[in-house]
């Protein structure tokens, strides 16, 4: 779907035929396989995401029980990384549009919800915190939820123009552009005229 296939070779994804879902492999802080996560990539009676454990197994790996709750997709990389700015996206998609976009520094909660594992990552990284989550109601609440989860952290946000619903909707260029203009928590509440 318009990702470049070094980027996608480079963080492993891959594709289960049988269950015709694209996999994104889940890697800890240390770099250890930790669990891989599948999205169908057409309608079907089963959920969007599945979390593999039955088929890991199936293959020899010895995963400990994993919960998405635990960790922050790509936090292996980004969390390990010198720069000021952490961006935090909802998806594995957004994630992976960010980085083909040159943004390197972002992770993914795998979800619109924020774990207080996740959040102790987020807070502990001492880093300015950039939320970009997926532009609807759900989204726009959840980044709301989480800055207020995140208020001892410098946190701020990019709102995504009217129109586009997720990072990956935008054009390399236009992300990058969006990413320069964070604005406040209560801009953003005034600008979605959200009430909580």
């Amino acid at each position: 779907e318009g990702f470049d296939e070094d980027l996608l070779l480079d963080h492993d994804i891959g594709y289960d035929r049988k269950l015709r879902r694209v996999t994104f492999p889940v890697r800890n802080q240390l770099e250890e396989l930790v669990g891989i996560v599948g999205r169908r990539t057409e309608e079907s009676e089963y959920g969007k995401y599945k979390v593999y454990t039955r088929e890991l197994l199936e293959y020899g790996l010895t995963v400990t029980s994993f919960s998405k709750t635990n960790y922050l997709w790509r936090e292996d990389r980004a969390l390990s990384e010198e720069l000021p700015d952490l961006y935090v996206v909802e998806g594995f998609k957004a994630a992976l549009w960010f980085v083909q976009s040159g943004i390197e520094n972002v992770v993914a909660l795998m979800g619109s919800h924020m774990s207080e594992l996740q959040q102790k990552k987020l807070v502990e990284s001492g880093r300015r915190i950039l939320l970009c989550l997926d532009n609807d109601v759900a989204g726009q609440r959840a980044t709301i939820k989480i800055s207020n989860q995140l208020a001892t952290s410098r946190r701020f946000v990019i709102p995504l123009p009217e129109g586009i619903h997720q990072p990956d909707d935008l054009t390399e260029g236009e992300l990058r552009t969006l990413c320069e203009k964070p604005i406040t928590i209560s801009k953003a509440k005034r600008q979605w005229q959200i009430s909580l």
